[in-house]
């Protein structure tokens, strides 16, 4: 048959035959089997022996391809629902912040049609007019007028 070359760890090449060596769990004796039957003993798990009678089978499994594409495919499913969540937080930012900036005019708005109000002599607390509308806040409404000192001595007054 001539000399065996090394191919792997388990297996040569014998000739024209890739050999796959291995050893029995009980007994412990090495032995050999063609490529081509372990191939077909691991796919479907069937019983083989060792030189000493020892039944033997490779663990029912998927190998190794079938573990890496459910993997990949569990990484995408992953990757699907972590886009998913991602769109979500973005759409619901974009939502406060429309929301933030709706409140933000409402608020702007408010304040002008107030300066506009108090501008044309209506009262902000009593909603009456008056000609000289700081003489009325100050006389019915002193609790509500802010201290104003620091004004007056931030401007020099």
């Amino acid at each position: 048959m001539g000399t065996a070359q090394r191919i792997d760890v388990f297996t040569y090449r014998v000739g024209a035959y890739l050999m796959t060596v291995m050893d029995c769990a009980l007994c412990g004796e090495v032995f050999g089997m063609l490529d081509a039957t372990v191939g077909l003993r691991r796919r479907d798990s069937g019983w083989f022996y060792c030189p000493n009678g020892h039944t033997m089978r490779f663990p029912i499994g998927k190998s190794l391809e079938q573990r890496e594409l459910k993997a990949a495919k569990q990484r995408a499913v992953e990757a699907e629902r972590e886009a998913a969540h991602q769109k979500q937080m973005r759409e619901w930012a974009e939502r406060s912040a429309k929301g933030a900036n709706i409140a933000a005019g409402l608020a702007k708005a408010a304040k002008q049609r107030l300066l506009h109000r108090v501008n044309c002599g209506v009262c902000p607390h009593c909603r009456r007019t008056f000609n000289q509308l700081a003489a009325h806040i100050k006389s019915k409404h002193p609790t509500q007028v802010p201290e104003r000192r620091w004004l007056r001595s931030s401007h020099g007054h």
